[in-house]
């Protein structure tokens, strides 16, 4: 019976790098939050599930319209496109059942107050298994008779929402590393970047769970970059930065001085999967600028001891 619910339902909150924490929006007297700022759902066909938002108001009383739009991935740094004209047929998708309102209506939240949106979701039984991305986003208007003009008052603040539609659970997880590179050569006191860009080649969002262990030779110095588990959706290739705490950044070492071999290798899971990815890459460090500054200073002192001499002659 557990596993039976399990497999019905399966929701769980995401830190995906391009939606971390709060979402916050504002619009000259407007300022709305929304939470949570991205849903994960594993569902069946023809079952249902209730998703609450906690939208809350820390500006002007506003008149807020919901919608769920459908959107697809654009480029490898987490962009979405939205796609207005498909949510139509989507509609039959989803229901509201607080504010009881119907689509296209709008309701009013007044300033400082918080508003819990619960959103009815069941795809139909003869819905394709596959994934369904969309954002629900809650578009605000102020009234009229604030005197503001709407035209300049008009904000929206989205929540993304990825479905995963299944019939045993158990979707098809699987990447390809399409890059993991790092520059061959590098001056001693340069940063070490690297960078590691997946493709989804599964039937269903994923995100990597793992690191970059960089070992350098002669010294034998082991440092770990923990990568950020960010969505990398369906069909789709994303570049994927690194974590220092809770802070998204660049895949890098920030030693002021490397010297020797860095042998980086690459290695992860997806999600709760148990097979794991790998690869290793090589770059060598050497003080080409202090080389550099070492023969100048010998040219230039070259130089200054022949002019002595000459000076010393005549």
């Amino acid at each position: 019976m557990k596993n039976t619910i399990k497999f019905i339902l399966t929701i769980s909150l995401s830190i995906s790098v391009f939606l971390l924490g709060t979402k916050t929006i504002s619009a000259q007297e407007i300022s709305l939050s929304v939470s949570p700022p991205i849903t994960e759902i594993t569902i069946q066909p023809g079952k249902e599930v209730i998703q609450t938002y906690d939208l809350k108001n820390e500006g002007e009383t506003t008149l807020i319209n919901i919608s769920v739009v459908p959107f697809f991935p654009q480029g490898i740094e987490g962009y979405q496109e939205f796609d207005e004209e498909l949510a139509e047929a989507y509609q039959g998708w989803f229901s509201l059942i607080d504010p009881q309102i119907a689509w296209g209506s709008k309701f009013n939240l007044p300033k400082g107050e918080t508003q819990t949106v619960s959103l009815k979701i069941s795809p139909p039984r003869d819905t394709n298994l596959k994934d369904y991305y969309f954002a629900v986003l809650f578009i605000t208007q102020q009234d009229s008779e604030t005197g503001l003009d709407s035209s300049y008052s008009q904000a929206r603040i989205g929540s993304n929402l990825l479905i995963t539609v299944t019939d045993d659970g158990n979707p098809i997880k699987n990447v390809e590393i399409a890059n993991f590179s790092a520059p061959l050569i590098i001056d001693s006191f340069a940063k070490l970047n690297y960078s590691v860009t997946l493709k989804n080649i599964g039937r269903s969002f994923v995100k990597p769970m793992g690191k970059i262990i960089v070992t350098s030779k002669p010294f034998g110095k082991v440092q770990e970059i923990f990568l950020a588990p960010v969505n990398v959706l369906v069909s789709s290739s994303r570049d994927v930065p690194c974590l220092i705490g809770n802070e998204t950044t660049a895949c890098r070492l920030d030693n002021k001085f490397h010297l020797g071999v860095y042998k980086a290798k690459l290695q992860f899971i997806l999600d709760e999967e148990t097979q794991n990815y790998t690869s290793e890459i090589v770059t060598i460090a050497l003080p080409f600028s202090l080389m550099l500054g070492i023969t100048a200073f010998i040219v230039l002192l070259k130089m200054i001891l022949k002019v002595v001499k000459q000076g010393q002659k005549t």
